[in-house]
């Protein structure tokens, strides 16, 4: 996983896009849950492997203890459920072609009643068209603390959002 990041890293250095290092972690005690990781940095992982096998408020503490975010990935898909927002930052708006649609608005109304940032991702796994999103943000962000501060302290943050049963994606402003 890390060797993939400074190999995607070494891409971007070269033609000139920026990447930044983040996790997704797969949950052993909440089925088919997945968490997202910001603002750690490869060392964290070496030094947590098993993070993966944690409860919740262990990871959330864990995580923030070296200056990460945690955030629930797609967690509008049918097998899925929200956890204890208690213990999260954020939630994410996700894109994935084979799932039940971006869920835009209960993951604003989400973010709005339990004061979570919000994220846009696509989940592509190579198995599915790959799809057109993200958060379109400032060329000066340098890393991933900066671009949650840009997600956290921008009104109308615009996203890239792709709806399974869209044809073309759309800018959301949020």
């Amino acid at each position: 996983y890390i060797d993939e990041y400074y190999k995607m890293k070494e891409v971007g250095d070269k033609e000139d896009f920026k990447v930044f290092f983040g996790i997704e972690i797969t949950l052993d005690k909440y089925d088919n849950v997945h968490l997202l990781v910001y603002g750690v940095d490869p060392e964290f992982l070496l030094k947590y492997p098993d993070i993966y096998d944690y409860e919740l408020k262990k990871i959330y503490e864990v995580v923030h203890s070296h200056g990460g975010y945690l955030v629930q990935a797609h967690p509008f898909r049918p097998e899925v459920y929200l956890l204890n927002t208690k213990y999260l930052d954020g939630i994410e708006i996700n894109c994935h072609f084979k799932k039940n649609g971006p869920h835009v608005e209960d993951v604003l109304r989400i973010a709005k009643e339990n004061n979570l940032f919000v994220t846009c991702g696509g989940d592509f796994h190579n198995d599915t068209p790959r799809s057109i999103c993200g958060i379109i943000c400032d060329d000066n962000i340098n890393n991933t603390r900066e671009l949650i501060n840009y997600i956290v302290n921008t009104n109308g943050i615009k996203f890239l959002v792709h709806n399974t049963f869209a044809e073309e994606p759309y800018v959301l402003i949020a």
